[in-house]
């Protein structure tokens, strides 16, 4: 998140260097390489959602 704003003032003279669409192309293929890049870790893949944890029953105070 620290080189967002670097990004954003990057983004516009690269778009009119090379042209708003072409731009946007490389922009969609940037995500689906680091998408597909973090779903080859194994562990990611494996991830699985447990059910929602039970409270802990309250202990009388006393």
């Amino acid at each position: 998140m620290a080189f967002l704003p670097a990004g954003y003032a990057i983004a516009g003279p690269v778009a009119d260097l090379i042209g708003m669409s072409t731009s946007l192309w490389i922009g969609a293929a940037w995500i689906v390489v680091s998408t597909a890049a973090v779903l080859c870790v194994r562990d990611v893949r494996r991830f699985r959602v447990r059910g929602p944890v039970e409270p802990a029953p309250a202990l009388a105070a006393g």
